[in-house]
């Protein structure tokens, strides 16, 4: 599976790990999951750890229904860590259609620098 999650529902915070090769289909399928989770809620922070993409594949992911279906809510705090410039170029795109209306999402490629911008305690363990 390409995207994991874990909810720590103290902290209020998703840990996501990205890995493999991310596509419209299964960020869509997360996108499901998580709004499904009783233990999800839309204004929860997120961690999220793309460290392990081994490619995106950018023809299938449709801009606007990532958006329209997105569980994510306005107040939401979303860090994403990447491994590298071509990563956090197209996670540049991601953010500038998702953020606000499902969140603030900022993109770092240090996960401690991720931490201290959401100021929680704890990382996935």
């Amino acid at each position: 599976m390409a995207i994991t999650y874990r909810i720590d529902s103290k902290q209020k915070i998703v840990f996501t790990h990205v890995d493999s090769v991310v596509d419209g289909k299964n960020i869509l399928e997360h996108q499901d999951r998580l709004r499904n989770d009783p233990s999800f809620e839309p204004n929860m922070y997120e961690l999220m750890d793309c460290h392990e993409i081994e490619s995106v594949n950018l023809n299938s992911i449709h801009k606007s229904k990532l958006t329209e279906r997105s569980p994510w809510g306005s107040d939401a705090k979303r860090a994403i860590v990447v491994p590298s410039a071509l990563i956090f170029g197209f996670l540049r795109i991601f953010q500038t259609f998702m953020n606000g209306t499902h969140g603030e999402i900022s993109i770092f490629y240090s996960k401690d620098s991720a931490i201290t911008w959401l100021g929680i305690k704890t990382t996935n363990k």
